[in-house]
């Protein structure tokens, strides 16, 4: 329980409002339209401004602030809440204009009761306290208000964080030739699961290869099968999203991909990660008898299975017909959990079909870690690509995936992440340590991670 006032008058509210580090409440509101939404729904960043009605000019004036403010803020959804009818929350927005907020209304919902705001007293009982908590993309606190006065107004500045998202630390599993042979691989990735989704890591993946590439060995070192491994992985989890970097087109068929991926996320409860490339290891096609084409067929392909994918977790389940191709019946059943379907990350930097075909069908693309001014033209390139296609360049997460050990400096790693970061990179994958890898993890969460987060 919390108190706030109303004019002279204490209030009490139902409890308290989540704690900054805390995961953030699920929730159910309703839309203008009434059907319901929930957290998982919003995509990246959500600053959730809670206040008792749309009908007073404190409530209006703070709505409008809100929407001044979020013209400013890139992969964030800015929602507005209240208890009254949503038809009121959506009149008063077109009524002045207001298009880069959300309202909802939680007028059949728990939501004052789960973030503690529902005030228990006054004239007021039974509306919401007027409050402000930031939510970041993987569903933790990162700031929290409850006004003191509900005629005063919030604290804008705390409530819109700077424009540069939280710098995000990724798991890689490349490397597993580790201590104790194969009878060990099954230990060691629970380890490195355990810790990774423990001490905050935001993504783990594994290689997607039948043989080890040659600069780690070749075929005669360990390669786990990726997918199966995955579903390893979602057993030993509860948090983080979960991938391939990446999956070459010419592994799988389309189709039994958009399958699988889907049953990744349903199974790990919406943590899929969909990371796709043009495929390049030749030798390994060979050596098991896949067909390898030629580069520009696998990126016609590689564009039809990303088609595919998209048609697949979605309502139409009607037939593809491509040039490499046909599906009579694009059926996904189940559907995956998380709407739209997992996020798509096309890994590559070419800047004639790759960077555009993550323009056009990506979540996020992941470059490999190029000199500052290298990433800085193929960003460039990156956004020049959304604007041919009519795509706002901040709905494209700009990832990086790096071969350094941060362990070896730190100081010099958080030097590198900051000018990464400035170019509006936020996340980095790094790879455990070969002679130590749950360990070296868990000393990535602790000795890393908190720095690099400041970054953001």
């Amino acid at each position: 329980m919390a108190t706030t006032a109303l004019g002279d008058t204490p209030a009490q509210t139902i409890g308290d409002l989540p704690a900054v580090g805390d995961q953030a409440p699920a929730f159910t509101l309703v839309a203008d339209d009434l059907s319901e939404f929930s957290l998982a729904d919003l995509p990246g960043r959500k600053i959730i401004s809670i206040f008792p009605s749309i009908g007073t000019g404190v409530c209006q004036a703070s709505v409008r602030r809100f929407n001044e403010l979020a013209s400013d803020l890139e992969d964030t959804t800015v929602l507005n809440v209240s208890v009254d009818l949503p038809f009121a929350l959506s009149g008063f927005c077109a009524a002045e204009g207001l298009e880069n907020v959300k309202v909802a209304s939680a007028f059949r919902s728990t939501f004052g009761e789960d973030y503690g705001v529902t005030l228990t007293d006054t004239k007021f009982q039974g509306l919401l306290a007027r409050a402000v908590v930031v939510v970041d993309a993987d569903g933790k606190v990162l700031h929290s208000e409850l006004v003191p006065q509900i005629g005063q107004e919030p604290d804008y500045v705390e409530g819109t964080p700077a424009r540069r998202s939280t710098m995000k630390l990724a798991v890689h599993c490349a490397n597993l030739t580790w201590p104790g042979g194969p009878t060990a691989l099954a230990g060691h990735l629970s380890g490195v699961a355990r810790a990774a989704d423990e001490g905050g890591i935001a993504t783990l993946t594994m290689m997607d290869h039948y043989f080890q590439m040659e600069q780690m060995g070749g075929p005669s070192e360990p390669m786990l099968e990726g997918y199966t491994s995955l579903g390893f992985l979602a057993a030993q989890t509860s948090r983080v999203e979960l991938g391939l970097l990446v999956t070459g087109v010419t592994y799988r068929h389309p189709g039994l991909l958009a399958k699988i991926v889907a049953t990744l996320d349903v199974l790990s409860g919406g943590r899929a990660l969909l990371g796709i490339g043009a495929a390049w290891y030749d030798r390994e096609h060979h050596g098991l008898g896949v067909p390898f084409p030629p580069t520009a067929e696998r990126f016609e392909r590689l564009e039809e299975a990303l088609q595919i994918c998209r048609q697949m977790w979605s309502d139409d389940d009607g037939p593809f017909e491509g040039t490499h191709h046909q599906l009579a019946e694009t059926v996904c059943v189940p559907a995956p959990l998380r709407e739209g379907g997992p996020r798509v990350l096309v890994g590559g930097s070419g800047e004639r079909k790759t960077l555009r075909f993550v323009a056009q069908y990506a979540d996020a693309c992941n470059l490999f870690a190029f000199p500052v001014e290298e990433l800085r033209h193929k960003i460039e390139v990156l956004d020049g690509h959304c604007e041919s296609v009519g795509r706002d360049p901040g709905e494209v997460q700009r990832t990086v995936i790096s071969g350094q050990d941060p362990l070896d400096d730190v100081d010099d790693f958080l030097r590198l992440a900051e000018s990464y970061a400035e170019l509006g990179i936020d996340q980095v994958w790094v790879g455990p340590r070969a002679d130590d890898p749950a360990g070296s993890v868990e000393r990535l969460c602790t000795e890393v991670l908190p720095r690099l987060q400041e970054l953001g």
